[in-house]
């Protein structure tokens, strides 16, 4: 399995669209993993 870390800018619609996109697949057990909240700078 690949990871792929992804910043969205939840201040726009387009950013808002797109995070809830993602959300609703990892509802529905496709591929896609969440971990809200963390800090992902190094």
């Amino acid at each position: 399995m690949e990871k792929l870390i992804l910043e969205i800018d939840t201040r726009s619609n387009k950013g808002k669209y797109l995070l809830g996109l993602i959300k609703e697949m990892a509802k529905d057990g496709a591929f896609v993993k969440t971990r809200a909240g963390q800090d992902l700078q190094s």
